[in-house]
């Protein structure tokens, strides 16, 4: 079945769901979306939109706990590398 045709089809059996359908494709279609990879880690990983988030959540975490390297650390270290 050709994409357009698909589309206006369920365009309008979702305009005339009940509301349990329409939580039920919500559903199947935040699912979809969380298992899309969006992201991939420094070394490569594919993360999913859920992964990330947690991702982010945990380096806020450690950012407010303080565990993080400033500019100037960081420049230091570099200096470091290179001798």
């Amino acid at each position: 079945m050709e994409t357009t045709k698909l589309r206006k089809q369920l365009v309008d059996r979702i305009n005339n769901a009940d509301e349990k359908l329409l939580k039920e494709v919500k559903a199947l279609v935040d699912h979809y979306e969380n298992d899309q990879v969006v992201a991939y880690t420094v070394q490569g990983k594919p993360l999913t939109r859920e992964e990330m988030r947690q991702e982010i959540a945990e380096a806020e975490e450690e950012y407010r706990k303080g565990n993080l390297t400033t500019h100037s650390q960081l420049k230091e270290e570099i200096i470091g590398w290179k001798k």
